[in-house]
């Protein structure tokens, strides 16, 4: 029995940025993309994630915060991959919810 070999998300530092990593048809048949604009294994790079939709000017950007505060005011500290991680669930999060009312169509380029 063969197997298929699943991949592991890992972007060389090389890759080209801004890199797109979802897409979601709207109701309209536009598509909110997802596109992240660094690598995620560069700790000195502040980095987000972004939506934006083909069909109408809306867009939402997620911060890949490495750092953020507890109820006592402490930091907690997070990894990039870990920020990049957080921020890609609250872009495709915003995409699904956006992609289920949008009913603009896509513009002719």
């Amino acid at each position: 029995m063969a197997t298929i070999p699943t991949q592991v998300r890992q972007e060389p530092s090389s890759q080209k940025f801004p890199k797109a990593i979802a897409r979601y048809l709207t109701v309209g048949t536009a598509t909110v993309e997802i596109t992240e604009t660094g690598p995620r294994d560069d700790d000195g790079f502040a980095a987000t994630t972004v939506s934006s939709c083909t069909g109408c000017p809306a867009s939402d950007t997620q911060s890949w915060n490495t750092v953020s505060y507890s109820f006592s005011n402490e930091e907690i500290h997070r990894s990039v991959t870990e920020a990049a991680e957080n921020a890609e669930v609250r872009a495709r999060d915003w995409a699904q919810k956006h992609a289920e009312k949008c009913r603009a169509m896509p513009t002719a380029s």
